[in-house]
């Protein structure tokens, strides 16, 4: 479901329209699980809590006794890394933009490519911009940098923990 919903949010954006078909495919496979990693994490520490929650209460992997380190990390997130850095709404809005535009897929043309560039270094501006305003210059570049930072871990997260997983789950059910 959180897939869905990311790619859903991804059409939202007028750049994502505009691009080709096949781009849009490619941006897709390539943010969609960095975003519902985001969202996930962020809902969780929205509601207080210490790792990742769904919507409805539930957590993942809680009905396995013996979670493997891969489910131990997909179900931490960053929620740690969120409670913080303390996001409010705005900033984790802003940060979910970002993110939807932080790719480097080489299947993407460069035309494409350079669209999304332009709309990636949009987008963090106006984080800055806003953590600016609501910390001031030095704290706000503080969380600007952190922000950068669990997106990056994110990332990372995607990389080396998406394709694992779902080979594991679906070949050792």
């Amino acid at each position: 479901m959180d897939m869905m919903l990311s790619v859903d949010y991804l059409k939202t954006f007028q750049l994502f329209r505009e691009l080709p078909e096949k781009d849009q495919y490619y941006l897709c496979r390539d943010v969609v699980c960095t975003n519902a990693y985001l969202s996930r994490s962020f809902y969780a520490y929205d509601m207080g809590a210490e790792i990742v929650v769904y919507p409805d209460g539930t957590y993942p992997f809680i009905t396995n006794s013996n979670i493997t380190e891969t489910e131990q990390v997909l179900r931490a997130g960053k929620v740690q890394d969120l409670n913080y850095l303390k996001p409010d709404q705005i900033h984790y809005c802003l940060m979910k933009a970002l993110a939807s535009f932080n790719t480097y897929c080489p299947l993407i043309s460069q035309k494409s490519r350079h669209l999304i560039e332009e709309e990636r270094v949009k987008y963090a501006k106006i984080l800055l911009h806003y953590l600016h305003e609501k910390y001031g210059i030095r704290e706000g570049n503080k969380k600007f940098i952190d922000s950068l930072s669990i997106l990056n871990e994110l990332i990372k997260m995607k990389k080396e923990y998406t394709d694992t997983f779902h080979t594991f789950k679906h070949y050792f059910k």
